[in-house]
């Protein structure tokens, strides 16, 4: 089923098929997730998968969701000051700004910015960026 939610999302032609491919590995992850680590890659990458798709349809809770599972994984396999997790918690952060929930995406987005400022550094582009959407909060 894996397989075929994946070659799914990949050869979507409308909306209807990205939403039964996300479907089928929105089932795949519920299995995985009962009976896997909460940081097996290869959940890590589903949880990826989904976002992609979720975002795709415009579903934003259910993009949210994908993206906090995401974030949980990196939490524990990366350091605490990787850019990988830095830029998903931007795209949090982001997602949830859009959906109205200021006050989590305010937090995800200023941890965000204390990571990709030791990353990135305080002049780039992307923490500038994260400054601008900040200053909307």
């Amino acid at each position: 089923q894996y397989l075929q939610g994946v070659v799914g999302l990949q050869s979507a032609e409308d909306s209807k098929e990205l939403r039964d491919a996300c479907n089928i590995l929105q089932g795949v992850e519920r299995e995985w997730r009962a009976a896997r680590d909460p940081v097996d890659l290869k959940l890590l990458s589903l949880h990826s998968k989904l976002l992609q798709g979720w975002l795709e349809l415009g579903e934003a809770e259910a993009a949210i969701e994908a993206c906090r599972q995401l974030v949980e994984g990196y939490r524990v396999i990366y350091p605490p000051a990787h850019p990988l997790l830095g830029l998903q918690l931007y795209t949090l952060g982001n997602l949830e700004v859009d959906a109205g929930d200021r006050s989590a995406g305010e937090r995800h987005l200023l941890e965000a910015r204390g990571i990709l400022t030791i990353t990135h550094g305080e002049a780039s582009r992307m923490v500038q960026g994260l400054d601008v959407l900040l200053s909307s909060c």
